[in-house]
């Protein structure tokens, strides 16, 4: 065998080795990278828009507690979502009593929640709706449900009015008007906070 031969050959088995630790360090990068625990890894871009989104929901309710938003409004125009809703003014039949305002709920269309409606409350006071009633010779005309004897009211006026959009933590809407305070207050966000939370959705439940 000449010089040249055995220098190919060299070359040769230099080259198969070479390959073999490679192969072997390729292997072993793959067995430590399944070893590596969870923390080390990085997060993937639905976590960190998950989490940036919590993040948001928890500081805007803090604000609200704070800012303590008013539930209707005949504008929108605050920073906090809102949605629109049917409102009617009623006053007791036969009374000069205060007017006061009820408004369409967004699940039951045939149910009319009293202005101070609380979801989540266990207080009758702040559990109070309304129902449609039609009266021969007077028209259309309101009873508070489950109220013994019944009670009429009368329609002052009717129109659509901003109430505000109830959020859980993540921020999808999941109901209208005054909450029971939550851990993180009361679950409200600003726009700027929905569009951070659920972008591309509108804030409607």
């Amino acid at each position: 065998m000449s010089d040249q031969d055995q220098d190919v050959d060299v070359e040769k088995d230099a080259t198969v080795g070479q390959k073999q630790i490679s192969g072997k360090r390729r292997l072993f990068v793959k067995a430590t990278a399944g070893a590596l625990p969870a923390v080390l890894t990085l997060k993937s871009g639905a976590a960190f828009a998950l989490n940036s989104a919590e993040m948001c929901v928890t500081k805007d309710n803090g604000v609200a507690v704070a800012a303590d938003p008013l539930s209707l409004t005949t504008s929108n125009t605050d920073i906090w979502v809102r949605t629109e809703v049917n409102v009617r003014e009623l006053r007791e039949t036969g009374t000069t009593d205060p007017s006061f305002l009820v408004y369409q709920d967004p699940i039951d269309l045939s149910t009319w929640r009293h202005e101070d409606f609380v979801v989540g409350s266990v207080s009758p006071a702040e559990q109070r709706t309304f129902s449609n009633k039609f009266v021969f010779g007077s028209g259309l005309k309101m009873v508070e449900d489950s109220v013994i004897p019944e009670v009429e009211y009368d329609i002052l006026d009717e129109s659509m009015q901003f109430i505000l959009v109830i959020m859980d933590e993540l921020g999808a809407p999941v109901d209208v008007g005054k909450s029971v305070a939550g851990v993180n207050g009361l679950p409200y966000v600003t726009g700027s906070c929905w569009a951070s939370a659920a972008p591309n959705s509108p804030p409607l439940v």
